[in-house]
């Protein structure tokens, strides 16, 4: 994989807007050429192997769109891809972790006339006490990619908590607080963005079938939580168990490091 424009100097706005807004896309930053074997493993895969463990809560989390398998059976293309150079490269600039980790990877499969998956946070479905970024990669064009609602990720977790569509509707109207679409997404842009951030990803209203993978890593030092302070405990809880029971033993409040964890950098 081989990266086409984007040099560090170009990619230094994107890290500022990062740390301001949550998250940040990195236009034709990989080769979308090279992404065509990527593409194709997830094919395969999404249509031979069951995601028993994805989230199926649907009003305040993904949909069943998004398909989350065990990482420790995970091919090895996709787990070389998750821990590219040109992916590791972005990964530390935005986040200046010291030592980083891939913790997982999700396969987003929406096909004609799928639903949207509804607003969101990262945190909710993961049993992680700290921070985490995710690399929300396309592989198909995207008309309509992600909808953030940037500066929720500087608030508290506690602060931009919601359980109804009437608390997200005040949450929207906060200072700070702005609604916006990332518009579209093309083959080799990369969307980079953390685990306190509310987004959701729009239906397909297309006449054909797109997919996505994403990675999420976590820093060196990060605590396993079944209910983080200040995530939801209810939406997401199914997701969060079940990678307690499977990569850590079903213990809770423990340090993270080891386990299924793969080092990043």
């Amino acid at each position: 994989m081989t990266t086409i424009t984007m040099t560090k100097p170009a990619l230094l706005p994107l890290k500022r807007q990062y740390r301001r807004e949550g998250f940040a896309i990195a236009k034709n930053y990989l080769n979308a050429k090279q992404l065509d074997s990527i593409r194709e493993e997830v094919a395969s895969l999404s249509n031979d192997t069951r995601a028993d463990r994805s989230e199926t809560v649907v009003e305040f989390g993904a949909d069943n769109s998004c398909l989350n398998y065990d990482i420790r059976l995970a091919p090895p293309k996709l787990v070389d891809f998750g821990l590219s150079e040109q992916l590791i490269n972005l990964l530390r600039l935005m986040t200046e972790w010291d030592q980083a980790l891939l913790y997982d990877y999700y396969i987003f499969k929406k096909p004609e006339g799928a639903p949207r998956t509804p607003w969101h946070r990262d945190g909710d479905y993961l049993p992680i006490d700290g921070e985490l970024c995710t690399l929300w990669i396309p592989l198909d064009p995207y008309e309509k990619a992600l909808q953030y609602a940037s500066g929720t990720n500087r608030l508290e977790p506690t602060e931009s908590l919601c359980e109804s569509q009437e608390q997200l509707d005040r949450l929207f109207t906060r200072p700070g607080v702005k609604v916006y679409n990332t518009g579209s997404m093309n083959v080799g842009d990369v969307d980079v963005h953390n685990h306190k951030v509310w987004h959701l990803g729009p239906g397909n209203t297309t006449a054909k079938s797109r997919q996505a993978i994403a990675f999420t890593y976590v820093p060196v030092g990060s605590h396993v939580r079944l209910d983080p302070k200040g995530f939801n405990s209810i939406s997401g809880f199914q997701q969060r168990n079940s990678h307690l029971q499977a990569y850590f033993n079903g213990r809770n409040n423990i340090a993270l490091e080891g386990h299924h964890l793969i080092k990043a950098y």
